[in-house]
């Protein structure tokens, strides 16, 4: 039987820097740390350096797939464990998910790490309209940002590492009324509560969504308007438009200088560094526009973003391949480590 994960608050790492945009536009596959979860349509992955894991999510089986982030002694993703799944896998009720295949359920968030608690994993679940919370060190069920019943059709989930807030992305159908970001807030009575709501008008099909650094606005992946757009925490106004004539933006993260945006239209990661408001600065994009995804850079569909501290960007794409793309030096560094070993 695998051993679960521990957590030792007293061990959390300093907050690593965020990819430059230097390093962004020198980014590299590392077919050696790309790894098939056996998850195709995939559509959720979440890294959380504290624990030194990596979460993705499949909406053909409802369940979450628990990977080791490699290591000085394990130069790979290692599994750990399948949370979530009826039958065989015998989850609790709470934790037996339902993300609708082509839905766009199952997106996934840390929440911060600190020193008196343990980050919680964000699901968003379609099927039962609800946001859970995940111990995934004890693989436990812990409650709920948003109850069974109470959101219509969730998809994208982020959560602030400055401010107890998350924001969840929703909509039923493309073009109605009910496309809209939805901003929670933990409050003093120790409960999430609906504080602000992102109306339609603003946004189409918004998929992946991310708050900014400093937890003041809010980058949603405007699928259904093929542009990425910003807005503030506070009165949930647009503040600007990241890029425009994005083809399917499926998921948003932040990189200093810019943004990179997964567009599963184009097969491509777009990267955008910071510019005058409503235009965006320079473009970059990472991969091949090939509908094989057959080389070490090739996307099928790339759908969800996260980066890696000490490694780059990890990209997860439809088929349930995570690929890995760090800068030069790392990529020399962790070979010599492996060439050493052995």
């Amino acid at each position: 039987m695998k051993k679960h994960v521990k957590y030792n608050p007293s061990r959390i790492p300093p907050q690593k820097k965020m990819l430059t945009s230097d390093q962004v536009t020198a980014l590299r596959p590392f077919p050696e740390f790309h790894t098939s979860t056996s998850s195709f349509a995939a559509l959720g992955l979440a890294v959380c350096p504290s624990l030194n894991l990596l979460v993705t999510s499949s909406f053909v089986r409802d369940t979450l797939s628990v990977w080791k982030l490699p290591d000085e002694m394990v130069a790979k993703l290692s599994f750990v464990c399948f949370l979530g799944g009826a039958g065989s896998l015998g989850s609790p009720v709470r934790m037996q998910f339902d993300f609708h295949y082509r839905s766009l359920s199952g997106y996934l968030a840390f929440t911060p790490a600190s020193k008196t608690t343990c980050p919680l994993l964000l699901v968003s679940d379609n099927g039962h309209a609800a946001v859970h919370m995940i111990d995934v060190v004890k693989r436990s069920h812990v409650g709920y940002i948003a109850p069974p019943g109470s959101i219509a059709q969730p998809r994208g989930v982020a959560a602030c590492s400055t401010l107890p807030l998350v924001a969840v992305s929703a909509w039923k159908s493309a073009h109605c009324s009910d496309n809209v970001v939805i901003l929670y807030q933990y409050s003093a009575r120790g409960t999430w509560e609906k504080m602000r709501v992102i109306e339609a008008g603003f946004v189409t099909n918004p998929r992946g969504l991310r708050f900014s650094r400093e937890g003041s606005s809010i980058c949603v992946a405007d699928c259904g308007n093929h542009r990425a757009s910003m807005f503030h925490v506070a009165d949930g106004g647009f503040v600007r438009h990241i890029a425009t004539g994005l083809t399917n933006a499926s998921d948003v993260e932040e990189v200093e200088g810019g943004w990179l945006v997964a567009c599963s239209g184009s097969h491509t990661v777009e990267f955008v560094s910071d510019g005058p408001a409503g235009g965006g600065g320079g473009r970059f994009h990472l991969g091949k526009v090939d509908v094989h995804g057959s080389g070490d850079n090739d996307f099928l569909h790339p759908v969800v973003l996260a980066t890696v501290p000490g490694f780059g960007l990890a990209v997860f794409d439809h088929d349930g391949c995570v690929r890995m793309f760090s800068p030069p030096d790392v990529i020399a560094m962790w070979r010599n480590m492996s060439r050493y070993r052995i």
